[in-house]
């Protein structure tokens, strides 16, 4: 399923909606990576890497977010609700696909 949604996305969805997803995606494994940094009995280089993650990508998402606020404030009702709905089904994939027990228990988070 997760390969016939990410295909279908890249080959109908106009270019708008591919950022908002991409975006979207970035943010919520940030998240993911801040809880996962500030858990107390994850490995140490884990928190060390996500550490430098974040700070190398602060720079970065200064562009996307003003681009993200750009995108929505000039989309109509029907546009918002439609990037919306990108937004969601993108964050379902990253819970579905990559937040899996089997995962965060091997990196020593009990508790996800």
């Amino acid at each position: 399923m997760h390969k016939f949604f990410g295909e279908f996305s890249n080959k109908y969805l106009p270019a708008d909606y591919l950022f908002m997803g991409s975006i979207s995606v970035e943010l919520v494994t940030d998240v993911y990576g801040n809880y996962a940094r500030r858990a107390p009995n994850i490995y140490l280089s884990l928190k060390k890497c996500s550490t430098c993650i974040i700070l190398k990508k602060a720079g970065i998402y200064y562009l996307p977010k003003s681009l993200l606020k750009t995108y929505s404030a000039r989309a109509g009702y029907i546009k918002r609700t439609l990037y919306s709905y990108v937004i969601l089904f993108n964050i379902l994939f990253v819970r579905t696909m990559y937040v899996k027990k089997k995962y965060t228990s091997r990196i020593g988070l009990e508790k996800p």
